[in-house]
């Protein structure tokens, strides 16, 4: 089996963008995924959002604390090998998560992130 990658995703009034983001990563290629977002007080319907992909994500809702904070939440929930910060108003390309992965086992030594495209 392939190792675990935690995608950690600080979710902050992000409703306009996430629910597809959400959709880009869980529709990756690679096949051993956790997605921990942390919901840093919202006030728009980013919750709602997260709670319908339930099924799919863990949830952790704390107050507004800022960016750094929701991060350190996800790190120390997390249960994978590695982990992907990613932005809920961000989209994964298919094999993001699989070609990390690989330049990862190739480079064990090395910080490992993926180049992006403005759109």
């Amino acid at each position: 089996m392939s190792e675990l990658v935690s995608v950690i995703i600080p979710v902050y009034n992000s409703a306009q963008f996430l629910k597809e983001s959400l959709e880009s990563v869980i529709n990756q290629t690679y096949p051993n995924t956790e997605i921990i977002c942390i919901n840093d007080g919202s006030t728009d319907n980013s919750l709602e959002i997260l709670l319908s992909f339930s099924d799919r994500i863990h949830i952790i809702s704390q107050d507004n604390k800022g960016l750094a904070s929701a991060l350190n939440v996800g790190i120390k929930e997390m249960q994978g090998k590695w982990f992907k910060w990613f932005s809920p108003d961000d989209l994964m390309c298919p094999n993001t998560i699989e070609s990390l992965v690989k330049a990862a086992k190739k480079y064990p030594d090395r910080i490992i992130y993926s180049n992006w495209e403005i759109i």
